[in-house]
């Protein structure tokens, strides 16, 4: 089954994956290892074992491959940056120490006060009760408070709440009916065809980037400032404890986990907060780890949050269907004939016919005297073997062609490949440094020698 069926060890990774977290989350909410997680546990480990058992050579080429070295290195930065935040938060709450810095010593008990505590027979709980309204109290949280609200104080607690539910989901919509009318819209279309870096070339097409990034700031700065009146409103105040530090980082969580730039991506992430943060809070101080994990994974592995799930898949499938169809027989770069329907230019199956058969033909033109040939003799008249490879070469595409970039004139060259697209700088396709024009020139030959071979 193993050697008919390559999905079957696929899906037991997946689900020994599954299984182990959920084993980890059951142990979180029971509080000891009973039945449930440790069957979970163990479930998910086996799968994974056998995973790795049967897929082993799998896991090698995706080990070496530099997309995930860099995703490794970034993955334990960030695992190590979430392992120093938690000790310290740890210290901080098991060894409490306040020095109280004022002149007068205003924030320390006074000596009457201590002893009058020590001669009490038993434990003692001070609660501080803070006059918000007060200015004795109120400047202490920079907090300003007694505004008028549109809640009504005389109704009970439950009608308060209710009333101030549906306001703040009736403001929730009314922000994105805004959103969704100025990014439908030309102003939302004229801001969409000047992304970052590509402001230049905007301009030149004729697009007044500038005056429509000003006008998206000033309606942005007047909504924000209505839902801060509306805030202050409903809590009848404001004050800086309102917006801390865990508010902007619960904000910054929704975003990210929903998806950055989608309006439907930030109100999903605040479900998910929310029910993690309200619904869970059983857990106690885990359901924040929980969220920075989930932000963790979504930053790994999710390109668009959870609301591009959908995207994603698509564009996996995509890929998924096009190596079945080049796995089912080796055509090269000819079509197989269910792909060749979806072409509507048919001119294009008969170059990529001919592309293939000349690419086979110059294979067999490869050897060591052609190489050794360009690497004594880079310009010039050539051998005919040698003039044949360097005419293919010449004529492909801009799209990932091999060029060479200066460094430092006359003394380091590095191969980059041009992306073909105006106003996109190639990218870098190695490290190494070639200390003379004529090396460089070899390097990219043995490139191109590469991938012709490899095609």
């Amino acid at each position: 089954m193993v050697g008919g069926n390559n999905k079957f060890p696929m899906v037991s990774g997946i689900l020994g994956l599954m299984l182990t977290a959920a084993g980890g989350i059951a142990y979180a909410i029971m509080g000891e290892m009973g039945n449930l997680p440790l069957t979970l546990i163990w479930a998910g480990v086996l799968l994974i074992v056998f995973f790795a058992y049967t897929q082993l050579s799998l896991i090698q080429k995706f080990v070496g491959k530099r997309s995930t070295i860099y995703g490794a290195n970034t993955f334990v930065m960030t695992l190590v940056f979430l392992i120093i935040i938690v000790m310290v938060a740890y210290m901080s709450v098991r060894h409490k120490v306040r020095v109280d810095l004022t002149d007068t010593g205003r924030y320390t008990l006074a000596p009457q006060t201590v002893k009058t505590l020590r001669s009490l027979p038993g434990d003692v709980e001070l609660c501080r009760v803070y006059i918000i309204q007060s200015k004795a109290f109120g400047s202490e949280i920079g907090g300003l408070y007694g505004a008028a609200s549109y809640i009504p104080e005389a109704w009970d607690e439950f009608a308060q709440l209710r009333l101030g539910y549906y306001a703040a989901a009736t403001a929730l919509v009314a922000a994105l009916v805004l959103f969704r009318f100025i990014n439908g819209k030309r102003l939302g279309r004229l801001l969409r065809m000047a992304p970052e870096k590509r402001e230049a070339f905007a301009e030149a097409t004729g697009v007044n980037y500038r005056v429509a990034r000003i006008q998206v700031f000033l309606i942005s700065s007047a909504a924000l400032g209505v839902i801060g009146a509306f805030y202050a409103s409903h809590f009848r105040g404001a004050s800086p404890n309102l917006f801390g530090f865990d508010t902007v980082a619960m904000g910054l969580a929704m975003l990210v986990i929903g998806g950055l730039g989608r309006a439907e991506g930030a109100v999903l992430g605040t479900l998910i907060v929310v029910f993690i943060d309200r619904v869970l809070i059983d857990l106690g101080p885990l359901r924040i780890v929980l969220i920075g994990v989930l932000m963790l994974f979504v930053v790994l592995f999710l390109r668009g949050g959870v609301f591009g799930i959908k995207a994603q898949f698509r564009v996996w499938r995509d890929k998924k269907k096009s190596e079945n169809r080049s796995a089912r027989a080796e055509k090269g770069g000819e079509m197989l004939p269910e792909e060749a329907t979806e072409v509507r230019d048919k001119d294009e199956l008969a170059f990529r016919r001919y592309d293939k058969n000349q690419r086979d033909f110059l294979k067999t033109l490869v050897s060591d005297e052609v190489i050794e040939e360009f690497k004594n003799k880079p310009l010039g008249q050539h051998s005919e073997a040698l003039e044949r490879l360097l005419t293919y070469f010449r004529r492909q595409p801009m799209v990932d062609k091999y060029a060479i970039k200066c460094v430092e004139p006359f003394k380091a060259y590095q191969i980059v490949a041009l992306s073909g697209i105006s106003g996109v700088p190639p990218r870098l396709v190695e490290d190494k440094i070639y200390s003379s024009r004529e090396d460089a020139w070899v390097g990219v030959f043995t490139r191109r020698i590469q991938d012709l071979l490899e095609s």
